[in-house]
């Protein structure tokens, strides 16, 4: 059964996109353009995972399945846009208590207005389903939580001489979550578990964004953010975010693109030392006429983690994808990433793993999947080190 405010957000969310909807309705019969879009879709799968606890070792396995309806909603008229996303995403092992069994919602609503030229306006409202603990399965019920974020976004952009372009921002956000169980702090030093905690936080946020021409088909970009999360029930997680990268964005070549950064950031906790960290992206995707495309993706970030934990991510991910026609296609991917979390330890857990997925279009509106994924965890306290091997069959219709 699901809680309160879990059915105010659902309702909010469905309420606000409804509402936005009537209201584009109602200005498309005054006469003025208008388009709407619905695309119902569904994805079925069926799964084998030989550890669904992410126990040490080899842990229990599990049969299972996966059920995802969804309902997405666009309306579009003269300076405004309109939207909503909302499904459900079912988790249902063999053992019915299982803790992998879950259910969770789906229900995004959106409006964007043009208030002037370069100046737009957007509210949202996203009950989501959120990642638990970084670098594990974020598709999976035993490491998700129910979660809502509300949000106010105010962008400006204008172009200036010589094809220069500047962009400001400012959003501010609500962010909840459903109770779980968390290690947090005591007075006096050390931890203690607490089975009622929630990740409730404010957030503000500003940036500036100068993006200059280089050379053909490639800008330069300078970009500089500053934010600051209040977290409910931790005030020692309070903090500042400060960061200012500088990269390139291109497309030299018509198939290539890239993205390349770098910078420092800074994170200013309540009682805490600032921690002043280094910045790097690599985000790169190639295509081929024979229809081999590769993805390369790289970044060292410094960030907080959904209980306003300070984490330093170094990561990577290679993807290459073969396609056979227009209705088949083979991706092979493999990441690594190592966390390194400084407010408890500065020793890392480093997590990888591999896919292999095979992809084929039965008809324009069936797609069928069959993949194996391979996820292990190593650290310096081995006692929560596991490894497990997933394979998953999922039919998708898409009307």
């Amino acid at each position: 059964m699901m809680r309160s405010d879990v059915l105010l957000a659902l309702t909010g969310a469905l309420a606000t996109a409804l509402v936005w909807l009537m209201l584009g309705t109602a200005h498309a019969a005054e006469g003025e353009p208008g388009s709407f879009t619905w695309t119902p879709s569904l994805k079925l799968a069926s799964i084998v995972n030989d550890n669904v606890d992410y126990e040490k070792g080899a842990g229990d396995g599990a049969p299972g399945m996966r059920v995802r309806p969804r309902l997405e909603l666009a309306y579009r008229i003269m300076g405004l846009e309109l939207g909503a996303d909302l499904g459900a995403d079912i988790h249902q092992y063999s053992q019915a208590d299982h803790q992998a069994s879950d259910q969770f919602y789906r229900a995004i609503g959106w409006a964007e207005l043009g208030l002037a030229p370069g100046l737009r306006l957007r509210f949202s409202n996203a009950l989501t389903p959120y990642p638990l603990r970084q670098g594990r399965p974020t598709d999976e019920a035993a490491n998700m939580v129910q979660t809502n974020r509300t949000q106010l976004d105010l962008r400006w952009w204008h172009e200036l001489s010589n094809d220069q372009e500047i962009e400001l921002g400012a959003q501010a956000a609500y962010f909840w979550s459903e109770k779980f169980s968390e290690r947090v702090p005591q007075n006096g030093g050390g931890f203690v578990l607490d089975g009622n905690f929630h990740a409730n936080y404010w957030q503000g946020l500003l940036f500036a964004e100068l993006q200059m021409p280089v050379a053909s088909r490639t800008a330069g970009y300078i970009r500089g953010q500053v934010s600051y999360r209040s977290l409910k029930e931790d005030s020692d997680a309070d903090h500042l975010n400060i960061s200012l990268v500088a990269g390139v964005r291109s497309n030299i070549l018509p198939k290539l693109d890239l993205d390349l950064s770098g910078g420092v950031g800074l994170l200013s906790f309540e009682g805490l030392d600032d921690k002043l960290r280094a910045l790097a992206r690599l985000d790169l995707r190639y295509q081929l006429d024979s229809g081999w495309s590769t993805v390369l993706e790289a970044h060292h970030l410094f960030s907080v983690d959904l209980i306003g934990r300070d984490v330093l991510e170094s990561s990577a991910r290679i993807a290459i994808e073969k396609r056979f026609g227009t209705a088949t296609a083979v991706e092979l991917g493999t990441f690594i990433t190592r966390f390194e979390v400084d407010s408890i330890s500065s020793d890392p857990d480093i997590f990888g793993g591999a896919e292999i997925k095979l992809r084929r279009q039965l008809t324009r509106i069936f797609q069928v999947a069959l993949s194996y994924r391979h996820w292990w965890n190593r650290g310096t306290f081995g006692s929560n080190d596991f490894s497990q091997n997933r394979v998953v069959l999922e039919l998708s219709v898409r009307l």
